[in-house]
């Protein structure tokens, strides 16, 4: 609808395996990927299954969450208490609200078929892409990232570029948010030089 000859796809966690998936339907269009924390072909599904819980029923179970998507989550909310309830209450309320769609969700991410899809569309990549991974991450471990997508970063690092984050885990533009946008604005710059 936006009517574009040419783009750089930027998606996050399950976003990052879309954009993969769309990288490939439109690959003439596509010039670049990136690739925050993507869902990936690397992940043990069943072990993420049993060790995490994505649909929290009360509030100490989504301040759990929230500790877990970050590395530090007082350091990001500057040690304000009351910004951290806030925020988990919030997102409680978002999640409790919208339990139907998050069961949903979750049984389409952990699941063979998503496995074999992630698998099929990472093999195909022909555009220059970022891979963004948060080194302390729970979610999306950085190991699952390396054994994805590092056999074809080695075949061709111009291709593949694979960026850890040291001070992250699964929000890294939120952590680390002056590094994060900085690799993402050097990426672009490469690509677009590259392209004319």
């Amino acid at each position: 609808s936006l009517n574009l000859s040419k783009f750089i796809l930027l998606g996050h966690s399950m976003g990052g395996g879309i954009v993969i998936r769309i990288a490939n339907l439109f690959k003439k269009e596509t010039i670049g990927l990136i690739c925050s924390i993507p869902m990936n072909s690397g992940i043990s599904f069943f072990k993420i299954f049993n060790y995490f819980k994505f649909n929290p029923k009360n509030f100490s179970k989504c301040f759990r969450l929230q500790n877990d998507l970050y590395y530090d989550l007082n350091k990001t909310m500057n040690n304000n208490q009351e910004q951290i309830e806030k925020m988990v209450v919030d997102e409680l309320n978002y999640q409790l609200k919208h339990r139907k769609f998050f069961v949903q969700l979750k049984k389409s991410m952990f699941s063979i078929k998503n496995l074999k899809l992630c698998r099929a569309n990472e093999s195909k990549i022909s555009c220059p892409t970022l891979v963004i991974a948060g080194k302390y991450d729970k979610i999306i471990p950085p190991k699952s990232l390396f054994k994805a997508f590092d056999k074809k970063q080695r075949e061709n690092y111009n291709l593949i570029r694979i960026e850890l984050m040291n001070s992250s885990a699964h929000i890294p533009f939120q952590e680390q948010e002056y590094e994060y946008a900085k690799e993402i604005k050097d990426f672009i710059n490469l690509i677009t030089k590259e392209q004319g």
